[in-house]
């Protein structure tokens, strides 16, 4: 069945509808019927048409077709059409047919639409889950480094010993608290949280360790800490002063007379000169007499003296460090005058390869180097500051040089270093970079 033109087509001057009809349509969209716009147009001299123009007036003149009106609204209707072009009344139906519904091509593209709406709001926010991911990655790896922290710290302190496989365990623990805080968004940049954060986390246990150490050591200490035998020296001023000349003297004296087996009357509470870190803790005959002779020598005899005594502490320190050498390489060593390593404190206490030895060491020195070599020694430069913070950094450094562990032990006061489970820097970086990687396959969630 052909589709019907329902689109109305009123006369201006008539108001009929003129669809089928001869019609014209002027400038501004009104439709006419022809004989109605001839009517209405004013008459003009006729002229005879030629043949051309009265075969295109019979070919754009069709008959007009049948019409009839319309038994709802009355307007004229195609005698064989069954609706209504103007009121849309349906004959075969009796009545006006309903609207029909929207198609479905029409909701959907609405809702592809809103579809499109509802992206342009969420893609800001898939810009910004980025940063927001790995601020809570590195919220998430903060908190358990800190527990980790706390907990090798303690260990290390309370047992005085290292366990360098817990460095794996620090970076599984702090992997998975980045993978917690970063939840469904883990990656590569999650797993490296994890890895750096471990690393600062077994430094931060090393430190709490370290400077729990020399807290109680500063406290211990803390009366020899401001001892005279404490005052650096200087070569560029004397190398001492008179007060620390004497006093390095009486310290000397008194070790001589020890060494001889002379009973000495020693203050109250005080026993031997390994306790006394004051002048008047020393036997008062032997400090009087030795300022009685200070205050008798020229200026000249002073700072020869002074010059004396530096190279007499210098040359015992140098000695005493080379022992562990010599012993290293397998050499029998004789100490002469019944003396030991413990007990051997001048130079000519030790056996003749080692005087030789500390001899070379030391005055092959500049006087710089042999100030700051005796001042590590006698004021105990990782802690002579009283800072705490910084001198647990020296020991926490200082601690892996093989060298330096029995020191460290000493000076914390238990039989091993801290620090001595890391042995060394080639094992240290061995375990610390074990520690990043488990972190970090941790923290990326099986994603890299």
């Amino acid at each position: 069945m052909a589709t019907t033109d329902t689109k109305l087509r009123l006369c201006a001057y008539c108001g009929h509808d003129c669809s089928g009809q001869p019609r014209l349509k002027d400038r501004k969209g009104r439709y006419m019927h022809r004989s109605c716009y001839e009517k209405a147009r004013p008459a003009k001299a006729s002229k005879p048409k030629s043949q051309m123009e009265a075969l295109l007036d019979d070919v754009a003149a069709p008959a007009a077709p049948e019409t009839k009106p319309c038994v709802n609204c009355g307007m004229p209707k195609a005698i064989d059409a069954v609706a209504c072009t103007a009121c849309r009344f349906d004959e075969s139906l009796g009545r006006v047919p309903k609207e029909p519904k929207a198609p479905k091509a029409k909701k959907q593209k609405t809702l592809a639409s809103a579809g499109s709406i509802s992206g342009a709001i969420v893609e800001p926010e898939k810009e910004g889950l980025a940063a927001t991911a790995w601020a809570r990655a590195a919220v998430g790896a903060s908190i358990a480094g800190a527990v980790c922290a706390l907990i090798w710290g303690g260990f290390t302190y309370w047992t005085g010993w290292e366990l360098p496989i817990a460095a794996l365990g620090v970076g599984f623990v702090v992997g998975c608290g980045s993978v917690i805080g970063v939840r469904s968004h883990a990656g590569f940049m999650s797993g490296l949280i994890a890895g750096v954060v471990t690393l600062a986390s077994v430094f931060g246990g090393k430190f709490l360790a370290a400077s729990w150490y020399v807290g109680d050591f500063l406290e211990a200490m803390s009366p020899a800490m401001n001892s005279v035998y404490m005052q650096p020296l200087d070569h560029t001023r004397g190398w001492m002063t008179d007060e620390q000349a004497v006093a390095w003297m009486v310290n000397h004296e008194v070790i001589k007379k020890e060494y001889m087996g002379v009973d000495l009357a020693w203050p109250d509470a005080v026993d031997d000169e390994a306790n006394a870190t004051e002048l008047d803790w020393y036997p008062q005959d032997i400090v009087e007499r030795v300022r009685r002779d200070w205050a008798e020598k020229t200026a000249e005899e002073r700072t020869l003296a002074k010059i004396e005594l530096a190279n007499e502490i210098g040359m015992g320190m140098t000695a005493n460090d080379a022992v562990p050498a010599f012993e290293g390489r397998g050499v029998t060593l004789e100490y002469p005058r019944q003396h030991t390593y413990e007990t051997a404190y001048f130079v000519k206490d030790y056996p003749m390869e080692v005087q030789s030895a500390a001899e070379m060491r030391w005055f092959n020195m500049t006087p710089e180097k042999q100030c700051e070599y005796v001042n590590d020694r006698i004021a105990i430069a990782s802690f002579d500051s009283g800072d705490q913070a910084q001198a647990a950094w020296q020991m926490m450094i200082d601690s892996e040089r093989p060298e330096n562990y029995d020191t460290v032990a000493n000076l914390t006061g238990v039989e091993s270093s801290a620090m001595r489970g890391m042995k060394g820097w080639v094992w240290g970086m061995i375990w610390l970079g074990g520690s990043f990687f488990v972190a970090w396959g941790v923290g990326c969630g099986g994603k890299n």
